[in-house]
């Protein structure tokens, strides 16, 4: 039941319940230990003045050894100044014979306590409802044996002690309900980030992802705001992506398919030759659209934690490996060369992919015969991959174009091969390997497109 009563509670009403219970818990502990102290160190401070009262009629003794013991007791137990709670008794041959102003009832306490307590002895009696602290000396002189029987009240001490307790109660009470408050309080302005938070997520949604979190203070709640914006601004970008991703996708596959349906209507009731080149028209576009189904898949794969995979590779012996499978791909007067090398940790396969799509890209913008140069370098914070061609190069006005997906410049609207993507598959491996992919600014008197891919040595 209690579980359950407890899962009701706010969390700001929980940490104030904890810290009260246990404050309680505290100061109930500290109170019983003080009580008990407290008691003991009464009683004993009872049973010393008890003590030293026997001591003080010891030093009587000893200066008057010539008067007889008797006479020394009862006179000592008429005349002794002692405090308002402590009595002295003689007793002789039994009976209580001396005893200023000592009730009836003690009288008859010390007569029995002599009877029953040892020489020197000291103890605790309960009796008619009073605690004493009893001592007992017996002295022997030539007129028989007597007792002094001194007994210290220490129920006025215990009313001061109970007395105490109680304001030690009332005080625990107010230290309960300051507890109580200030932990409220403070419990509030601790998760006033996570109401905050709570508002923020609460008001976000697919349409609305621009909101954020106000982040206040150094703390770890701060961090936990900064994390939470920081998750936002991925989310938010995440969405914008597959947002523009699904735009161009539809927009770029509805020409094939528009082209698909038509020739395959126009087929019905043509002659053999007719659906013949119906068929090839419509292979052709099945190939066009699972080329761009594959490269919208190696986007989606970009952002996946695992679709890099680092081993330590050659830089020069992966140049040499790219020179090689670039010479299949078309007539051109090919060149690699690598001016320094090192070993880094990369994706190998990805890296190659990325430096073969850029030579497909100059292939696909020079002539039979032209340049086409691969190069490598490497010092002591990155290695590059230049692709460098000879053709017509890229108009200033598309510099940006070609970098966005399905974005394409001059030269391939006015007929190449391909749907854009080249470049943005390009700058997605790069990127997963925390490098970067740039287009060098053309040099005077050489024509044709320079692209640079910078990835860093430390890599990991």
């Amino acid at each position: 039941m209690a579980p359950r009563l407890l899962d009701r509670l706010s969390v700001r009403a929980r940490l104030t319940l904890a810290v009260t219970a246990w404050t309680t818990i505290a100061l109930t502990v500290t109170g019983l230990a003080l009580d008990r102290v407290a008691d003991h160190r009464v009683l004993s401070d009872a049973t010393d003045t008890t003590q030293r009262t026997i001591t003080a009629f010891r030093d009587v003794l000893e200066e008057q050894p010539e008067t007889a013991a008797t006479d020394l007791v009862e006179t000592f137990a008429r005349d002794a100044v002692l405090g308002p709670d402590v009595s002295a008794v003689a007793v002789v041959d039994g009976e209580a014979t001396s005893g200023a102003g000592t009730p009836a009832d003690r009288l008859v306490l010390a007569e029995s306590s002599a009877a029953s307590l040892p020489d020197g002895g000291s103890t605790m009696l309960r009796e008619g409802g009073q605690s004493l602290s009893v001592s007992v000396l017996e002295v022997r002189g030539e007129a028989g044996a007597a007792h002094l029987v001194v007994l210290n009240d220490v129920d006025k001490a215990m009313d001061s002690l109970d007395d105490l307790m109680v304001t030690y109660a009332l005080i625990c009470l107010l230290v309960l309900i300051v507890t109580a408050l200030s932990a409220w309080w403070t419990a509030g302005r601790i998760l006033s980030p996570l109401r905050r938070l709570h508002r923020t997520a609460a008001s976000i949604t697919a349409g609305d992802l621009d909101r954020r979190v106000t982040v206040t203070g150094r703390d770890d709640m701060s961090r936990l705001q900064e994390t939470v914006n920081s998750m936002l601004d991925r989310l938010e970008v995440a969405f914008a992506t597959q947002r523009d991703l699904l735009d161009d996708v539809s927009h770029e596959l509805r020409t094939p398919l528009t082209v698909m349906r038509g020739h395959l209507e126009t087929a019905e009731g043509a002659d053999a030759r007719t659906v013949a080149e119906i068929h090839e028209i419509v292979v052709e576009e099945i190939e066009r659209t699972t080329r761009l189904v594959g490269d919208l898949g190696v986007l989606a794969d970009a952002r996946r934690p695992d679709f890099v995979r680092r081993r330590h590779t050659d830089l020069a012996d992966l140049v040499e490996r790219i020179a090689q499978k670039s010479a299949v791909l078309g007539d051109r007067s090919w060149s690699h060369e690598v001016t320094s090398s090192r070993v880094v940790e990369i994706d190998a396969e990805r890296i190659t992919q990325a430096v073969l799509q850029l030579v497909e890209n100059a292939v696909s913008h020079t002539e039979p015969g032209d340049p086409v140069a691969i190069t490598g370098a490497a010092d002591h914070e990155s290695v590059t991959i230049t692709v460098r061609d000879g053709g017509t190069g890229v108009d200033p006005s598309d510099r940006e174009l070609i970098f966005r997906r399905f974005g394409r410049g001059r030269a391939d609207r006015s007929g190449a091969p391909g749907h854009g993507l080249g470049l943005a598959i390009v700058t997605a491996i790069v990127e997963s390997h925390g490098g970067d992919l740039v287009l060098l600014d053309a040099e005077p008197g050489r024509p044709g497109a320079a692209f640079r891919i910078t990835l860093p040595v430390g890599a990991s």
